[in-house]
């Protein structure tokens, strides 16, 4: 009954308070409250309209703004005083009878200790005695718990330090000794404890079984043809390219693994690992089909020879535009690591790489990722009429369509990041098909034509016998325009001329030795023999396939 009437008392000055315009913690300020009552009688407390002068009450290590339910943080608050001469002892002999912390939903008016029914926490009460000086520092661990109704939802507490202590005053010439209340308050945001959503097992499980049979596939495609680099069906698809085109796949592959964990590294690794792979697989298989088209496009007929180590200049110049970008980006300030991204309940969290402008730089490389790819598709229809032997322009676009895919369903993964489980199988899809797929599209053709043995061999194609030219449509006299020997030694225009003009010169000289009666020789017949002969071979190609060019 007697907190009932201290806590009605207190309650009929607030509205005093409001009116004097003193901006105390129940309306948000920092100002100290204070009221005074007569010791030992409840009912006499009043709320003063403004602390008096001579009283101090400050934080020193205020209450955190956000706290965890169920979690301490330490508290320190200060109390000075300029009238320790006036400070009587309590019944048990301590002139600083009483000093702690309470804490009220901030839904209640006006939090006091006299808020019994609304007290969340009340740590317990400092008894000490008061410093000569006058100045007395307290701490406290400062616990708040959510109410029973609002376990999943954050809530704002009113947190106070109160401390009263008794002061002896005359009263029209009588000493009455009063208990004066002085309290300070602080606003905190009380989260439930934060729960993270973590990878679901057996879908990591599931894609590391998938990317370890990738791998697999993988490296025995690169064994067989390395085994097989002297059979013409590789021999003909460049067998270095096709070995550089293996190692990148694996490299990009491994990438998979990187992605069921977030730390400092697997956030590093997993970019430059699929980085690193991706263009080393596309940029082998561009290059050399970009050999090709350039030797099969060649309407003048000119001898064009193209060398291993320049494409793979070409192939080392994209891997270093990809490095300075994957330099840049995993460097600081821009370096991505673990990051805490909350859901919109404030509770829920997942770990996720991130740091600062990390969206431009995925921005970047996928971009660049992209333009290969177009490249890709440019080059599959240039090279789409060349013979089946060296086309690929099929399998490349197909591979550029799952690259596209991919670019498709990679931005989703920034719609869902609340959740590492879809996130983590479109990753792990993307890296499959894009690279897994490739490396089925150019190995398996292949490999399916060395087991099935119809191999043709480039030094005896005829367009008669394969029913094609090399390049669709271009034949002369039923000789194959593309035939390698013919390639070597220049083209079939000049070879053809020159032994026009070879026949026509020597047949005009044995015609002037017959009219003015010259002897003729051996070598005279010889050499226009041999001008027939080539002419001949051009137009009947086929009937001689044994014959050296």
């Amino acid at each position: 009954m007697r907190n009932f009437l201290a806590c009605c008392a207190v309650l009929a000055t607030v509205g005093l308070l409001l009116l004097s315009g003193v901006q105390a913690y129940h309306q948000g300020g920092d100002e100290m409250m204070c009221w005074d009552g007569v010791s030992g009688d409840p009912s006499s407390t009043v709320l003063l309209a403004q602390c008096p002068p001579n009283y101090r009450h400050y934080w020193v290590t205020p209450p955190p703004s956000n706290l965890t339910a169920g979690h301490s943080a330490l508290v320190s608050w200060e109390l000075q005083i300029d009238f320790v001469s006036s400070v009587v002892p309590d019944s048990n002999g301590f002139t600083m009878p009483h000093s702690n912390l309470h804490s009220c939903v901030s839904t209640v008016p006006f939090c006091t200790p006299s808020s019994t029914g609304d007290l969340v926490t009340t740590t317990p009460a400092i008894k000490t005695q008061i410093d000569p000086s006058g100045l007395m520092v307290f701490e406290a661990n400062l616990t708040l718990n959510l109410p029973e109704n609002r376990t999943n939802t954050p809530t704002v507490f009113t947190t106070i330090a109160h401390t009263y202590l008794l002061v002896e005053e005359l009263v029209e010439g009588v000493p009455v000794v009063f208990r004066r209340d002085i309290a300070i308050g602080l606003l905190t945001t009380v989260r439930p404890d934060e729960t993270e959503t973590t990878l679901d097992e057996w879908a990591m499980i599931l894609f590391y079984v998938l990317a370890g049979i990738a791998l697999g596939v993988t490296v025995l495609f690169l064994i067989l043809v390395l085994a097989l680099h002297s059979n013409k069906v590789i021999r003909y698809s460049s067998p270095l390219f096709l070995s550089i085109m293996a190692i990148g796949a694996i490299i990009a592959l491994v990438s998979i693994f990187f992605l069921g964990t977030t730390t400092d590294a697997t956030c590093v690794l997993r970019e430059w690992f699929f980085g690193f792979g991706y263009v080393m697989l596309f940029g082998a298989l561009f290059a050399k089909t970009f050999r090709i088209y350039k030797l099969f496009a060649n309407s003048e007929y000119k001898v064009i020879a193209i060398y291993n180590w320049q494409l793979l200049v070409a192939v080392f110049v994209l891997e270093v535009i990809l490095i300075i970008i994957l330099a840049v980006w995993t460097a600081e300030p821009f370096r991505p690591s673990p990051t805490k991204s909350f859901a919109s309940n404030g509770i829920e969290y997942v770990i996720k790489c991130d740091g600062d402008s990390y969206d431009v730089f995925v921005g970047v490389v996928s971009a660049y990722y992209l333009v290969l790819a177009v490249i890709g598709l440019m080059l599959a229809f240039l090279t789409r009429n060349i013979h089946t032997l060296f086309n690929e322009s099929v399998w490349i676009g197909y591979s550029c369509f799952c690259l596209i895919v991919v670019a498709v369903i990679t931005p989703i993964q920034f719609l869902i990041d609340s959740d590492p489980t879809p996130v983590f199988v479109l990753r792990a899809v993307g890296i499959l098909i894009s690279i897994f797929f490739t490396v089925l599209f150019m190995f398996v053709p292949k490999l399916y034509r060395v087991a099935k043995g119809g191999v043709v061999d480039l030094d005896t194609m005829r367009s008669g016998s394969q029913g094609t030219s090399m390049v669709g449509g271009t034949s002369l006299g039923g000789y194959d325009v593309n035939d390698r020997a013919w390639l070597r030694k220049g083209r079939i225009r000049k070879k053809v001329l020159s032994d026009f003009r070879g026949l026509v010169t020597e047949g005009s000289a044995l015609v002037k030795k017959h009219d003015t009666g010259e002897e003729i020789s051996s070598s005279d017949t010889t050499r226009l023999s041999s001008h027939f002969k080539s002419l001949a071979k051009i137009v009947f190609r086929s009937t001689d396939d044994g014959d050296e060019e």
